[in-house]
């Protein structure tokens, strides 16, 4: 029984680090995407101002705005969905880091406290083998 709870225990450790595995793993792929559209982002933002003539330097433009025409709609909506990624991001790594901390230390206790069990069941067999005569006890 006892061998059972111990094996139960690494059982769900293994299962909270595969977890713990996936977030992260969510977490890179959102960090890429959000690396990738902030790049793609500045990369058409440049060349929405070079196409009319003006300086664009370090994210900001350096003359007036330029009128609404489609390309600077779709800058406009790339940008909404480069905030919407970042939040996103943010709140991927916050679980992750959550999740680590919390499953590391809550899985290993559980491990050791069914070890501790463990060892205790068999050590108290081992003393009751020893010394049949003192009931255990040495």
């Amino acid at each position: 029984m006892l061998e059972s709870q111990v094996s139960a225990a690494i059982h769900d450790f293994a299962l909270s680090l595969h977890q713990l595995w996936e977030k992260q793993s969510e977490e890179h792929q959102q960090s890429s995407s959000s690396f990738y559209l902030s790049r793609d982002y500045e990369r058409r933002v440049r060349s929405f101002y070079k196409e009319r003539g003006r300086n664009y330097s370090n994210g900001t433009a350096a003359s007036g705005v330029a009128g609404l025409d489609e390309l600077e709609k779709n800058i406009g909506f790339m940008k909404k969905r480069l905030e919407k990624q970042r939040i996103i991001l943010v709140q991927a790594v916050k679980e992750v880091n959550d999740a680590a901390s919390s499953s590391l230390r809550i899985g290993m206790m559980s491990i050791f406290e069914a070890l501790e069990s463990f060892c205790l069941e068999r050590l108290k067999g081992y003393q009751q083998i020893r010394n049949p005569n003192n009931g255990g006890k040495i």
